[in-house]
Order: C-alpha cells, then structure tokens, then sequence
C-alpha cells in the first residue's frame, strides 16, 4: 500500500451465487520479508537448503522470464563459478506450485537466463551454465495466483551429455538407431526457435541428418 492512499474493499458472493449472509472482515498490517525486492535478494550458495515463503510477498509483475509473475515471489542470488548449477524446488516441504526463475544482469537491467514450471511433479528445477564470477537472480514465485512455502536447494550439477548444446549436435544416418539420454541436459531457452513451442523448458540433446 501507500502511504495517505484509500483503498476501496467490495465483499461480494461467489460468481453465479445469489445468496447473501454475514461475514467479519478483518484487517492486519504484514511486513514483507527482505527479499521481497530484487534488490534485498537473499545469498544460496552450492550446498545450500533455503526454507522459506511467499505468503506475505508481492508480485514482480514488471519482470519477465518465461511468464510474467501474477503471484508474490522472493528473491535469492548466487555467484557462478563457470559450473553447471541447478536449483529446485523439488521437496515435500514446498506446498504450493512453484516456478522458478534465473537472471542475470543487475536487478535495474534482470536478463533472463532460464526457468521452468513443473519439472518434479507441481515444483520446479532449472539448470544453467554458470560464468566465472557472474552474479545471479533467482527468482521463486507461484503458478498463477498460488503462493506458500518451500524448500529452495542449489546444488552442482552432474556434466550434461555431450550433444547437449546445438553446436555439438550428434550426427545421425537414415536407417540408423541410436541411443541418447536427455539426465542431467539443460533446457535450450535463449534464442531458440522450437518450432512453435514457446513454452518448453524441459532438457533435450541435439542432433543432425543430411
């Protein structure tokens, strides 16, 4: 809220109810935690198990990675080493369906990274490609208007598969049979045309015919 601002409340029934009946309303002041805001973004580190919430966060409505967030979100920040980093959501300790975001860049200028929605059933996995030294935003957040707890761990990711990224794809013959795996891939985000589908975000490996 702001400050000396008015604010209107319209209590009303269900849509397409018509019955009416008595209710308390009740109003509290909340603080939002500190990582509310980009900028009071909260240090992981590798090895790290974060418990946490956005129950009493707000919304980052002005950035955009994958989708714009229409829930609270929470913001934590890590420095790359030029590993593999992956980070979930993936515990029966979050509540709610999560996405999860990366950035790099600086909070004013956020350049997106990654992200994914439902990797581990309603919870969510990404795993980036690190540089040495670069900063990173992590934003956590919930699917539509869904907002609870979780559990945020940020781990080393295991090397992905050789044909991982599209420049080192696997060359392939007709009449041949091969086989891949796509563990421990990275999903190919930035700059990727996917036929039509502008919402994949799982892992892939690449390869090419002539």
């Amino acid at each position: 809220s702001t400050p000396g601002t008015e604010y209107l409340i319209f209590v009303h029934g269900f849509v397409f109810s018509l019955g009416t009946g008595n209710f308390n309303l009740k109003i509290t002041l909340s603080t939002p935690v500190a990582n509310d805001i980009c900028s009071g973004a909260e240090d992981i580190a590798i090895g790290d198990v974060i418990s946490a919430s956005t129950a009493i966060a707000t919304v980052d409505g002005n950035v955009t990675c994958g989708f714009v967030p229409q829930s609270p979100g929470v913001w934590y920040k890590t420095v790359g080493d030029g590993g593999l980093y992956s980070v979930d959501t993936c515990s029966n300790v979050t509540s709610f369906d999560t996405v999860i975001s990366v950035f790099g860049g600086a909070c004013d200028a956020p350049v997106c990274v990654d992200y994914n929605d439902d990797s581990c059933g309603l919870s969510s996995s990404v795993t980036w490609q690190t540089q040495v030294a670069e900063e990173y935003l992590i934003l956590v957040y919930g699917s539509e208007s869904q907002r609870g707890g979780f559990e945020l761990s940020l781990t080393l990711a295991p090397p992905p598969p050789g044909n991982d990224e599209c420049v080192d794809a696997t060359p392939v013959g007709i009449g041949s049979t091969t086989t891949g795996t796509t563990i421990n891939a990275t999903s190919d985000v930035t700059g990727v045309d996917f036929c039509g589908n502008s919402f994949l975000t799982t892992p892939g490996v690449w390869y090419s015919v002539v």
